[in-house]
């Protein structure tokens, strides 16, 4: 319900914003699918589902939103920060996943404001979409899955030799 209030306010102040929301199902869908309709956002709030080619959804983005209570380490902001889009989380979110330096982090109990008034300043940069620089700020932050398949067969090698001797 907190993303959707701040979408309200940032629609109020600016019309060109949407909204695409990804996950939601159950109960929680029920009643974010009302708060739409009473608020009449129905045809600039945009309930996706799961998707399996997530990807080609990124690359229309523009800005990702994660206001959560409760959240272990969310690998769906992995997937959008090596994309390069500036992500907006709530401060109870793990600082380990802000790889490139592209996310803000902002507290949920201050209010919609403050989070509206952070969509509105953020600068929508198309070169940190540069995936080549990208590759090289993730390898060096460890998420390179050719480096660390190297590193775990090493492992998995080293053990190997020391059980056999």
């Amino acid at each position: 319900k907190f993303i959707i209030n701040v979408f309200n306010e940032l629609y109020k102040k600016n019309h060109k914003y949407e909204m695409f929301l990804f996950g939601i199902d159950g109960e929680s869908l029920d009643s974010v699918k009302n708060q739409i309709k009473q608020l009449k956002l129905e045809d600039k709030i945009h309930y996706m589902g799961t998707k399996g080619n997530i990807q080609d959804y990124i690359q229309a983005m523009d800005i990702m939103l994660l206001p959560s209570l409760y959240e272990g380490f969310p690998i769906s902001v992995i997937e959008w920060t090596i994309n390069g889009l500036p992500c907006i989380l709530s401060d109870t979110i793990t600082r380990d996943i802000n790889i490139l330096g592209n996310i803000k982090y902002l507290p949920i109990d201050k209010g919609v404001k403050l989070w509206v008034n952070e969509l509105l300043n953020v600068q929508i940069d198309i070169g940190q979409r540069d995936i080549t620089n990208i590759e090289k700020i993730l390898t060096k932050a460890g998420f390179n899955i050719k480096s660390n398949a190297a590193k775990l067969k090493s492992i998995y090698f080293n053990l190997y030799k020391k059980r056999k001797n």
